[in-house]
């Protein structure tokens, strides 16, 4: 049997959603998607993998994608931009918003290269624990920028923003993230920025 591929396998990994499981062949070598019928309408022989040679991957509960959002908001050391990331996490509709927010402080690159390391290293976590030979990704824990990530807008002093989307610019916080997130915290609210209500960035 040929050595999984764990760039693949992230790959595979990333689509599973609450919808379907992922089951892969440790004698074929193959993935494959069984799809509950309740949302597909599709009988499927579900039986066939409680045979020999299937195991289930991770389902998309292990993931923890919150947590990788925490653990990429704590690893930017520019003050604006990391309130801003994990201010966005508070509450519900947290996904949204980090979405939102990342574009905001000029992350969104970084997040996703961030992302895509955390899902090799549970494939590669996920080889070691059932036995599975794999073919390594170059540097995985080792990634070629080692130094906290910094915002490209994120990096400008924290007195103001060039395009602040607020409406209340008598605000003595209009403009400055940071102050501006800080005071929205104590009062347990978000930013208007972060409540959806414009597209600005």
């Amino acid at each position: 049997m040929k050595k999984l591929d764990l760039a693949e396998a992230a790959d595979k990994f990333e689509m599973i959603s609450d919808e379907h499981q992922l089951f892969y062949n440790i004698k074929t070598g193959v993935f494959e998607v069984y799809i509950d019928p309740i949302y597909s309408g599709i009988e499927m022989d579900c039986e066939k993998y409680e045979r020999d040679n299937w195991i289930s991957t991770p389902s998309q509960y292990d993931f923890r994608e919150y947590d990788m959002m925490e653990e990429f908001a704590d690893s930017v050391n520019v003050t604006p931009a990391r309130e801003i990331l994990f201010f966005s996490l508070e509450g519900k509709g947290a996904f949204r918003r980090f979405k939102d927010a990342l574009l905001r402080v000029g992350l969104r690159d970084e997040w996703f290269a961030f992302k895509r390391r955390a899902y090799i290293k549970i494939a590669q976590e996920w080889c070691i624990k059932n036995g599975i030979e794999y073919i390594d990704v170059v540097e995985i824990d080792k990634p070629k920028n080692t130094k906290p990530i910094k915002s490209k807008q994120a990096v400008k002093p924290c007195k103001n923003a060039p395009k602040c989307a607020c409406p209340k610019s008598e605000c003595q916080n209009h403009g400055k993230c940071c102050s501006c997130v800080i005071k929205h915290r104590e009062g347990g609210n978000l930013p208007f920025c972060l409540r959806g209500e414009s597209n600005a960035v």
